[in-house]
């Protein structure tokens, strides 16, 4: 008797389990490229504190996404492009698109910089659909990014303060198309755009891009 109760109570257990939501808050998440981010700003900052990014918002159910999705006119093959961060199920990707040239970089393994704007981009690559998670924006886009599951992903950000003309990092967590987390870094960052430091040149490195002098 004794042992049929031990087995109701482990397969209550484990349906509990099974319901319960999975948090994507900032301080459940670990990942090489989180760790990696961290460790540049300390670098160019002993002050600097992962504790210190401070929530401005997280969701389990966000509102509906105020970009919508666009038809595509091309397939696209996700072995193609180096640059594209992949889910897992490699049903999408996204595409950082500096407006910086990465792309020829790629070719050429020689990165020389370019335009002001960029923009993220979603892709669903069955459907053939896509969506800007950040528009075209001069003060706002991300250094790099990695996917959680098949449905989220995070993206490592800055933006430019324009009270002080100062750019700050900061985190935003993505359910595909609908943010669910979002977290600023409260406070300054000491060579935050040295190119020693500067993140999205630490995943230029990480392609086999040479950065020009």
């Amino acid at each position: 008797m004794k042992i049929r109760h031990i087995i109701i109570f482990s397969f209550a257990l484990f349906l509990v389990s099974c319901n319960r939501k999975q948090s994507y808050e900032l301080a459940n998440l670990s990942h090489p490229l989180l760790d990696e981010w961290f460790a540049n700003f300390k670098a160019a900052d002993s002050s600097f504190s992962a504790e210190k990014f401070e929530q401005q918002f997280y969701s389990d159910n966000p509102n509906e996404s105020t970009e919508e999705w666009y038809d595509l006119d091309f397939f696209y093959e996700p072995d193609s492009a180096q640059g594209d961060i992949i889910s897992p199920n490699r049903d999408f990707y996204l595409n950082l698109d500096f407006y910086s040239g990465l792309d020829d970089a790629l070719e050429t393994g020689i990165y020389t910089g370019g335009e002001v704007d960029s923009k993220t981009t979603l892709v669903d690559v069955r459907n053939k659909k896509a969506i800007d998670i950040i528009p075209v924006n001069c003060c706002n886009d991300a250094m790099d990014a990695f996917w959680v599951n098949d449905s989220i992903f995070v993206m490592l950000c800055q933006e430019l303060d324009a009270s002080n003309d100062e750019w700050v990092p900061y985190i935003s967590i993505w359910k595909r198309e609908l943010l669910i987390g979002y977290y600023i870094y409260a406070g300054k960052i000491n060579n935050f755009r040295d190119d020693k430091f500067f993140p999205f040149y630490k995943r230029l490195q990480r392609l086999g891009i040479t950065i020009a002098e």
